[in-house]
């Protein structure tokens, strides 16, 4: 919880409390996430798969802080091809509502999280 909270920092923790209802992970899930880490050796790769499977739908914000991610991006991009390789993705979307910054601009900000790219996952194909 954060201690001073701001008003967009408020904003920012409703949003991260709304139910997701689409992404309860089953433990074949994690296991695909695990052996996908075992093809990267990037270690900011690692904690962003990790974090993206305690707290789905991350905003931008979220990751940099307790991942200590300056670029998501690159980041996903080191162990997207192995995720692949086993029906996952990491996909970045915009959030619904308009996120500002500091300074009352709009920010670059989005949900990241993981996605199941194929149904062989779940042994449907």
């Amino acid at each position: 919880m954060i201690k001073n909270p701001n008003k967009q920092e408020v904003v920012l923790e409703e949003m991260l409390a709304a139910p997701h209802q689409h992404y309860a992970y089953t433990n074949k899930i994690v296991d695909l996430v695990e052996a996908a880490k075992q093809k990267t050796d990037s270690k900011q790769a690692k904690r962003l798969v990790d974090h993206l499977l305690e707290h789905p739908d991350a905003l931008t914000e979220q990751i940099c802080r307790s991942c200590s991610i300056v670029n998501i991006s690159a980041a996903a991009n080191y162990i997207r091809p192995a995720l692949q390789q086993h029906g996952l993705t990491i996909v970045a979307r915009k959030p619904p509502h308009k996120i500002l910054n500091q300074f009352g601009e709009p920010s670059m900000s989005h949900r990241w999280s993981l996605q199941i790219i194929h149904d062989q996952v779940f042994g449907h194909e």
